[in-house]
């Protein structure tokens, strides 16, 4: 999985050899998708530096971007707004607006407002993270790239396409120039701008632009990895938005046995939405059998929202 936050890393001393061995193991633990365990050990380590060294220090700050990016994927994005907040805000206090390390938390802070549906507060967060990461590392610095590009998404979400487009589309261009085609920053870019095309009906080069990326996704991450998953749904709604149900219904179908192998909680929807299909096609018994199948259907619960991502109409971000 794509870590979602650029966390900000400080020189500035621990305040033990045992809270290093702490912040050592959250991150295994974070990297491992064990988020319950890795933010008990990060609340303990930031315990301790908000108690020796300060809210406002370096390395408590630091912390405060842990556990906030712990919270983030474990889909609790209340409780990461609190923290990163307080993160950018002791940034600006100790630090200036124009330090690379503020610039980082206005960046993170935007995309976590983005994605908790508050474009209103986002919005300026972006456009001031965009115009520092211009004048100070460069448009086509990876992060500036990334960072405008999430600038791109959101006004894609507000539904200002034709502000949207030309952002998306000189990201991508530089990405692909900088970062290669197939990084997962220009793959998610790359969907994006097909999105907004085919929310602009501009459903040939939307189209050429989605198979690019799922055939890409399929070679590097496999068939069953969230992000091809989201990429098969995203070209599947692209044939049924033109009428091409015949086309739509095996990616559908496809992603259903994906979601349906990890216990997702979006398989009942999809299922729901396949059968739809199908009858919509007229193959009512396979409809009828598919709606017995998942009738009472359980799952257990994802707590990881970057998988949680793909049923929704944006690929995870990558936020810089």
């Amino acid at each position: 999985m794509s870590e979602v936050f650029k966390t900000n890393h400080s020189s500035a001393p621990s305040v033990s050899g045992v809270e290093d061995e702490t912040e050592l193991q959250a991150k295994g633990l974070r990297e491992q998708g064990k988020y319950g365990d890795a933010e008990r050990l990060w609340r303990q380590v930031l315990a301790a530096r908000r108690t020796a060294l300060g809210d406002r220090h370096a390395s408590t700050v630091s912390t405060l971007d842990q556990l906030g990016a712990t919270l983030y994927m474990k889909g609790d994005l209340v409780g990461a707004e609190e923290l990163l907040l307080e993160a950018l805000e002791a940034r600006r206090a100790t630090l200036g607006d124009q330090h690379p390390d503020t610039v980082a938390s206005v960046s993170s802070c935007g995309m976590l407002l983005k994605d908790m549906g508050d474009l209103a507060r986002a919005e300026p967060l972006l456009r001031e993270a965009v115009t520092a990461m211009r004048e100070s590392i460069g448009e086509h610095h990876p992060d500036a790239l990334i960072c405008m590009a999430n600038l791109g998404v959101l006004l894609k979400d507000k539904g200002d396409l034709d502000a949207a487009e030309p952002l998306l589309r000189d990201a991508l261009r530089a990405m692909r120039e900088t970062l290669g085609d197939a990084h997962p920053a220009t793959l998610v870019n790359i969907v994006q701008l097909g999105l907004v095309l085919m929310a602009k009906k501009e459903y040939g080069v939307a189209e050429g632009l989605l198979v690019e990326a799922l055939q890409a996704c399929r070679f590097h991450f496999g068939d069953a990895h969230p992000q091809t998953l989201a990429s098969i749904t995203h070209l599947a709604s692209l044939y049924e938005a033109t009428g091409d149900i015949e086309t739509a219904l095996p990616l559908h179908q496809e992603v259903l046995a994906g979601f349906e192998a990890t216990n997702h909680p979006m398989t009942v929807r999809c299922a729901d939405h396949v059968s739809t299909l199908l009858r919509a096609i007229s193959r009512e018994d396979e409809a009828d059998a598919l709606f017995s199948k998942f009738r009472e259907w359980t799952f257990e619960p994802e707590t990881d929202a970057a998988i949680d991502a793909v049923a929704e109409d944006d690929e995870p971000e990558l936020l810089s």
